[in-house]
Order: C-alpha cells, then sequence, then structure tokens
C-alpha cells in the first residue's frame, strides 16, 4: 500500500509536468501536420478558409478553451482522461475511416484541441507544467519543418477530380497516439488541480474562444496570399490591438 501510495504522489508531482509537455507536443503536431498543401490555391468561398492551418489552429484553440474551462467546472480527473481519448480517436480517425483531406482539417483540429484540454487540465497552479505545455506547443510548431529530413511527408490535397475524396491517413502514428492517451489521460485521472470544482475564471475563457476567432475573421478578412503587403501588415496591427485590450 505504501508503494503504491508513493507511485500515485509521484505521478502528482511530476506526471503533470511530462503529460504537459507531451500533449503539447502531440496536438501541435497533429494541427500542422494537418496543413492541406493547395490551400493556397483554393478561392471557393468558406472552404478557401476551413482548409487553412490558419482555421486549423483556431479551431484547435477554441476546442482547448472550452475544454478546460468545462474540466475545471466539473474538476474530476476522470473527464480529462476522457477528452484525451475522445481526442486521440478523432485525430486517428482517418486511419479506420475514409476521410477526405478537406473534412480532416476540421476534425483533426477538434481532437488536438480535446488532447491539448485533457494535458492542460492537471497544469492548473503547477508552473512548471504550464511552462511545459507552452514549450510543446511552440517548439513544435515553429520546428515542425525539420521533421521533413527523416520522414516522407503524404500529401494532402482539397482540389480533387469530382468523386475522387483523396483519403489521408491520420496526422499522428496511432501507436504514438495510444502511449501519448495513456500517458495524459493516466495523469489526469489522478490529477488534483489547485482549484475548487466550479470556480473558472470566465475572462480567460472569454480571453481563448474570443483570440481564435478574431485572428481567423483578420486571416479571411485581410490574410489571404493573394493581398497586399498593407493588407498583411493592417491584420497584424489589428490582431496585436485585439490581443492587448482583451490581455
Amino acid at each position: 500500500m505504501m508503494q503504491q501510495r508513493s507511485h500515485v504522489q509521484w505521478v502528482r508531482l511530476y506526471g503533470p509536468v511530462s503529460s504537459a509537455l507531451v500533449g503539447g507536443v502531440v496536438a501541435a503536431y497533429a494541427v500542422t501536420e494537418s496543413r492541406v498543401d493547395d490551400f493556397s490555391f483554393s478561392d471557393d468561398g468558406l472552404t478557401s478558409v476551413v482548409i487553412t492551418p490558419q482555421w486549423a489552429g483556431a479551431t484547435a484553440a477554441l476546442v482547448a478553451a472550452v475544454g478546460v474551462a468545462l474540466l475545471h467546472r466539473w474538476g474530476r480527473g476522470g473527464f480529462a482522461s476522457v477528452f484525451a481519448a475522445v481526442g486521440a480517436l478523432a485525430i486517428a480517425l482517418p486511419t479506420f475511416v475514409s476521410i477526405s483531406a478537406q473534412m480532416s482539417v476540421t476534425v483533426n483540429a477538434i481532437g488536438a484541441g480535446a488532447f491539448l484540454a485533457a494535458a492542460a487540465f492537471p497544469t492548473n497552479g503547477h508552473r512548471g507544467a504550464q511552462i511545459a505545455l507552452a514549450l510543446g506547443v511552440i517548439t513544435t510548431t515553429l520546428y515542425f519543418g525539420a521533421a521533413d529530413l527523416w520522414r516522407d511527408r503524404v500529401a494532402r490535397w482539397s482540389l480533387t477530380l469530382p468523386g475522387d475524396a483523396y483519403p489521408v491517413p491520420s496526422t499522428v502514428p496511432v501507436w504514438i497516439l495510444l502511449a501519448a492517451t495513456l500517458l495524459v489521460g493516466g495523469v489526469a485521472s489522478v490529477a488534483r488541480p489547485n482549484q475548487e470544482p466550479g470556480d473558472v475564471d470566465t475572462r480567460l475563457v472569454t480571453l481563448g474562444v474570443v483570440l481564435p476567432l478574431a485572428f481567423t475573421a483578420l486571416y479571411a478578412w485581410l490574410g489571404s496570399t493573394s493581398t497586399s503587403h498593407g493588407s498583411w501588415v493592417t491584420a497584424v496591427v489589428i490582431a496585436v490591438a485585439v490581443t492587448v485590450a482583451l490581455a
């Protein structure tokens, strides 16, 4: 019994850091890998937006923000484990069901957001885990291109012939998803965040919801690849202003 308790204590002490790092890496990798190669050539209204990396990142961030708020409102690690499992299943869905590259961007982003929320649940009040989560997301996003040095990336095309959906594989190998889910879900199940259930800062939730939507609107309005430098600069200025105002 004493040995079992020590294992649980060890998981609660060091588990959030490893879980946050792995969860951040997996979620960010899934989002960046889902990029449709010909998104810059599409001009089909809404479709030209929902296949972009901006849409994928915003969707994942939105799901993660709402997911974290719900998990802290419920205050139970078991729900976070369910989020990790559901998120991993959504990411791995193309392995079991034929799905087009166009649709996979949104489905994959929802899964990545849910998985990120599960990884973020044990980090409340744990500075080291919060840093690990941020490092996992930021470094994976910035250095994703280095992964192409040791693997052949599968092309993902949205523009296809009629009747050809061009199915795509899972953005993250299933065996990696399984291992990551066991880690993130296991740590979340024994987590004891330093926050009472139901105690949710609505300002942070608003920040996490409004910013992704604002950035996506700016991208669709001013940030397409065919716009001028002036439009891009204007979009950046507005984005910074909105971020500062909300923060």
